[in-house]
Order: structure tokens, then C-alpha cells, then sequence
């Protein structure tokens, strides 16, 4: 099977997190970087050996896939983008800032017949897996 083309769109904390991953993973071959700064894009996309690009467009035909982990703010416009273009959108929480840009980004998902997923990496942590059994009335999670 051949790996999937993905692209990580922000290049911060959690960009970084995603596309470490990503560059580490047989399953995946990460195309690009995508970050409006330069610095930020280019140390990423150096430590990974992906491409470092400044907007997805350069890079639509090039990837069947891409991460959104940019500020959330930005979550909609970059994962309506990637959808309208035909591309699997991972997307870091929260999905959106409000109901009606999630809405909208599952609706097109949905009439694209796409993957749209919310990044909840920590309901696979197997510290937490195995704490769940043993706690009893959390206050904070």
C-alpha cells in the first residue's frame, strides 16, 4: 500500500508534534510544510524533510491528506479549503471557534464524502487509558 501524501498546515507546537509523527511514520510520506512564517516553516519542514511552503495551494495536487494545527481561528478556512479541494482533513481541537464554521466544515466534508476528523490524541494515551479504570469522580480532566 502505498503511503499516504500529507501535509501538515501550521508549523508551531502541535504542527510540529504532527509532522514528527508524520516524517516518522511508513504510512505516511510528508509532502509539505505549510506556514505563512518563513522561519518557522523552513525550521520544520528541515528537521522533517518535507517541503516548506507558504500556502496549501502550491501543494492541492501533490497530497491526499493534510493536518490543520494552526491557531483556531484559522481552523475553518484552512480545513474548507483543503476539503473543497478533495483532501482528508485532520483537523486539531477544537474543530472550530464557533458551531456555524463546524458546521459548515462537516457539511462540506460530508458532500464531498470526506474524512474529517478532530484531533483527540489523548483519548489513545495509555496513561490515561489505564487511569480511567482507577478514577473515580474526576473533578478536572
Amino acid at each position: 500500500m502505498n503511503p499516504i501524501r500529507l501535509a501538515v498546515v501550521g508549523a508551531g507546537k502541535l504542527g510540529g508534534y504532527h509532522a514528527n509523527l508524520a516524517a516518522g511514520s511508513d504510512a505516511f510520506d510528508l509532502v509539505a510544510v505549510v506556514d505563512p512564517v518563513q522561519s518557522a516553516r523552513e525550521a520544520l519542514a528541515e528537521k522533517t524533510g518535507a517541503r516548506p511552503v507558504e500556502h496549501c495551494e502550491k501543494i492541492l495536487d501533490q497530497i491526499d491528506a493534510a493536518v490543520v494545527a494552526t491557531p483556531t481561528r484559522f481552523h475553518s478556512e484552512g480545513a474548507l479549503q483543503l476539503l473543497e479541494a478533495g483532501k482528508h482533513t485532520l483537523v486539531e481541537k477544537p474543530l472550530a471557534p464557533n458551531l456555524f464554521d463546524a458546521d459548515a466544515m462537516h457539511s462540506t466534508a460530508e458532500r464531498m464524502g470526506l474524512v474529517l476528523q478532530v484531533g483527540h490524541v489523548e483519548r489513545f494515551n495509555p496513561a490515561l487509558k489505564a487511569a480511567g479504570d482507577a478514577v473515580q469522580g474526576p473533578k478536572f480532566i
